[in-house]
């Protein structure tokens, strides 16, 4: 369930450990019968530090919901990873998570639960349905807003990887073109 949210950028990631080396952890690691409900980026963290990790058996009613709550109310997440998380959600085959009714969610409460348009799912799933790793990797650590990412899975995959290197490019042309303006 934890894998249905994503996953700290490398800079969140590098904020928290520090944080946990420096002050301890301060929340403890959920876990549902034996595997991680919430707290995947302390776990790891804390074996980096070789820190013994707090971690509690979670004993909610809805852990499918727990997660979902949490990462919201916690994280500064994109509409872009919000619509990805939701498209993961929603296409969940029924019987995936056994622990709640949501495991067939439909995309329209998928889409609610995450604040997010039906729209804006539709073209996550798209992009989870045909777009390259790359381009989902991108929407992921919010590099990409899923609108483009939908756009660019549209496209056949040697199409997608064209279309990124070539974004990358114009990308840093107006960067150098806007720092010779400004005479940097």
């Amino acid at each position: 369930l934890a894998n249905t949210m994503p996953a700290m950028t490398n800079d969140e990631y590098v904020a928290l450990k520090t944080d946990i080396e420096a002050n301890g952890q301060h929340e403890s690691i959920k876990l549902l019968d034996g595997i991680i409900l919430d707290g995947r980026h302390r776990y790891q963290a804390c074996r980096e530090l070789d820190l013994q990790p707090t971690i509690e058996e979670w004993t909610g009613n809805d852990p499918f919901q727990y997660v979902i709550s949490v990462n919201l109310n916690r994280r500064h997440l994109s509409n872009s990873q919000r619509a990805l998380a939701a498209a993961n959600v929603a296409v969940l085959p029924k019987g995936a998570n056994q622990h709640t009714a949501l495991a067939a969610s439909t995309q329209k409460n998928a889409a609610k639960q995450f604040g997010v348009s039906t729209d804006s799912l539709q073209r996550a799933k798209k992009v989870l349905a045909f777009g390259d790793q790359a381009i989902i990797d991108l929407v992921k650590n919010d590099e990409l807003s899923i609108a483009r990412a939908a756009e660019l899975a549209s496209l056949d995959k040697k199409k997608q990887v064209w279309a990124l290197k070539k974004q990358d490019r114009e990308t840093l042309a107006c960067a150098a073109e806007l720092k010779a303006k400004r005479g940097e």
